[in-house]
């Protein structure tokens, strides 16, 4: 891994996962984790994956936090790599935001945030997907 040590990456909902913001090209990504983590960090080495539209833009963005080695922040707070300590942390931050539960998912869609299980049998959670917030009233 060439990132060095390890990093704080701070989850902003609707917006980005670190320096990785909506709506980049795979270039302005490359550029911006570079220049975030070292000359030669990868997305893989920060446990990032990025999703592209068909115009080659940024529209998802998931981190994993199962044994993640860096500190993974949302608002601040750390992120603990289970799924009661995030509804609990979203609970507190945003509790007028409705919550979703589905078989091995959490969803808040007014944050634009997935949380996915390793397992649904267990309470793991194994990442964070990022997605644009749609607002309803202007569609």
């Amino acid at each position: 891994m060439s990132a060095q040590g390890n990093l704080r990456i701070e989850i902003i909902p609707g917006k980005s996962i670190g320096p990785l913001r909506f709506g980049m090209t795979r270039e302005e990504v490359g550029r911006a984790i570079q220049t975030f983590a070292g000359e030669r960090t990868t997305l893989e080495d920060l446990n990032i994956e990025v999703k592209y539209d068909v115009h080659g833009r940024c529209n998802e963005q998931r981190i994993r936090i199962f044994n993640n080695p860096h500190e993974i922040t949302f608002h601040g707070h750390i992120v603990r790599d289970n799924q009661e300590s995030v509804q609990d942390l979203f609970a507190h931050l945003f509790p007028d935001a409705e919550m979703q539960h589905s078989y091995a998912c959490r969803e808040w869609p007014s944050l634009g945030v997935i949380a996915v299980k390793w397992e649904s049998s267990d309470d793991w959670l194994d990442s964070l997907w990022l997605v644009p917030v749609v607002d309803k009233q202007n569609r």
